[in-house]
């Protein structure tokens, strides 16, 4: 037979044991957004270091995404999306290979342009 504190025992034991769990789950999610997170911001930097060691960017007529994303403050994920949905001047070679036209990308933001509405 069955006793009552052992039970509850069991239970305080098995909720215990459920509450680890859950907080190591919630900490594995949190640290694997952090690797991901952090992923990114290596591949900026080595973007960055790579621009700043050639300065060629200033330059140069062809952007990669990567450094579109440096000098325009475009971020490579909505540029991608945006050339899915064919909003956005670009060049491609092959399957993989996109460039940007900075003169395109210049004359495209200039068309984008918000006017402001006149104080009154």
């Amino acid at each position: 037979m069955f006793k009552i504190s052992n039970i509850l025992e069991n239970a305080r034991f098995l909720f215990t044991t459920i509450s680890q769990y859950q907080l190591e789950i919630k900490g594995m999610k949190s640290f694997l957004y952090e690797v991901v997170r952090m992923k990114k911001i290596i591949e900026l930097l080595q973007t960055i270091v790579a621009l700043l060691q050639s300065n060629k960017s200033a330059n140069k007529r062809w952007l990669t995404p990567q450094e579109l994303e440096i000098e325009y403050g475009l971020m490579e994920d909505t540029m991608s999306k945006y050339r899915m949905l064919k909003k956005v001047p670009y060049s491609k070679i092959g399957t993989k290979l996109i460039r940007y036209d900075k003169q395109k990308i210049d004359a495209w933001l200039e068309n984008h342009n918000v006017l402001m509405q006149a104080e009154g």
